[in-house]
């Protein structure tokens, strides 16, 4: 059976979107297990309220994770709005990897004195984060 989108409401009232493993999702159920895990992020500003995703625990070596459902308050569906809100942000991530990649291999060998590196980084953690918002 193939993942599930849905969005998940700690008991903490952090919010995420996740792929969960349908057989897990059961009324009896202590554990959920989830694949791939968005954060979700509302601001309010002067238009309204702004909703971005990043990665949820994008330093995980897993695939998949755990969590308990004593932890969890609310699941529900997504729409279709929010599903394409996840493909786009897909399709940045890949591009930003592969943008990495290209720096990478053109700096390989190349020697560069500190202020460079630094400036550097910054312009590619700034363009990395700059673009996180949806």
């Amino acid at each position: 059976m193939t993942q599930q989108l849905k969005l998940i409401r700690f008991t903490s009232g952090e919010q995420i979107i996740a792929e969960i493993d349908p057989n897990t999702l059961t009324d009896d159920s202590q554990q959920l297990k989830l694949g791939h895990t968005y954060r979700v992020l509302q601001e309010r500003n002067n238009y309204g309220v702004q909703t971005s995703l990043v990665n949820w625990m994008p330093m995980r070596e897993m695939t998949s994770i755990w969590v308990a459902t004593k932890d969890i308050s609310t699941i529900v569906d997504i729409n279709e709005d929010t599903k394409k809100l996840i493909a786009q942000f897909q399709a940045d991530e890949k591009e930003y990897e592969q943008a990495n990649e290209i720096i990478k291999e053109a700096l390989r060998g190349r020697e560069m004195d500190n202020e460079e590196l630094e400036e550097l980084y910054d312009y590619v953690m700034t363009a990395n984060t700059e673009r996180q918002v949806h």
